[in-house]
């Protein structure tokens, strides 16, 4: 990506434009299955109150998405907004260094998804899946901190590697956790919820790089991010609030009894073709 820019801006425009055409052309060679019309959820209307019903009766669901909606709220404007302008002005450098601080983030996804899936799930999702989540927010503040490309780079691998961990592990729980027939509308409310808010967060980060800096406006909001993610602050309330999130979750998630001690070859699905329960 990074050399394409600095071949050119309307190449690497030109580039990413046909990639979208050869997707759409694979999209287009499918032949879709046409499914029977469900007379009970007729209408978009139904299906989405429906979606938000079953949400709100699920802690371990509207818990995660609340706390990420506000973690990409006050991290995810200065990461796309401010990471840039560091390259080009703080650090002087060009868009290839750019293009290869983002690399690092694609070789810390990749190398993510391969260590998650040849060790398996955790036993304790929501724990791992907080974990990590909030591990990568800090990574953010690197950003801040840095004074040198391969800093950026390295800050940008650990956060893309712990981000796409977690997002693993929360997918994983959606599927075995979330009946079939609810599972489309939950993913598209998890969408919904969780970025709503990220116009704000672009809208609000110059004026906050403007009152305290850029590399502080960085590093202040990884902070705010970390404390948005239950029990991931250091007050007693806060370990509360991932306590009851955490024993919400269905199978071993959190500190449940013996259902949190199943190993990881148990919680997956039975050769019966049994499915867990929501």
């Amino acid at each position: 990506g990074g050399a394409l820019v600095a071949v050119g801006a309307g190449i690497a425009f030109a580039i990413d434009a046909a990639s979208f055409g050869a997707s759409f052309i694979a999209v287009a060679a499918i032949r879709p299955r046409v499914p029977e019309r469900d007379e009970s959820n007729a209408s978009a209307l139904v299906a989405v109150k429906e979606g938000l019903r079953f949400i709100r009766k699920r802690v371990w669901l509207w818990g995660t998405l609340g706390s990420a909606a506000v973690a990409y709220l006050v991290f995810l404007g200065p990461t796309e907004v401010l990471l840039p302008y560091v390259v080009k002005n703080d650090l002087g450098a060009s868009s290839l260094t750019l293009g290869f601080v983002f690399a690092a983030g694609g070789l810390g996804a990749v190398g993510s998804a391969v260590w998650m899936g040849s060790r398996g799930q955790p036993r304790r999702h929501i724990s791992f899946m907080y974990g990590t989540w909030t591990l990568a927010t800090l990574a953010v503040a690197g950003y801040g901190l840095a004074t040198a490309a391969w800093q950026l780079m390295l800050a940008c691998l650990i956060f893309n590697a712990l981000e796409t961990a977690g997002t693993i592990v929360w997918a994983t729980v959606k599927q075995r956790h979330v009946p079939s027939a609810m599972l489309g509308r939950v993913s598209s409310l998890d969408w919904l919820i969780s970025i709503g808010l990220l116009p704000v967060s672009f809208a609000l980060t110059a004026p906050v790089a403007a009152a305290v800096g850029v590399r502080a406006s960085s590093a202040r909001r990884s902070r705010s991010a970390r404390s948005s993610f239950p029990g991931c602050g250091r007050s007693r309330e806060a370990r509360s609030r991932f306590s009851w999130v955490a024993a919400s979750c269905p199978g071993p998630c959190g500190r449940r009894g013996p259902s949190s001690r199943l190993s990881v070859s148990a919680a997956r699905p039975r050769a019966s073709g049994a499915r867990a329960r929501p």
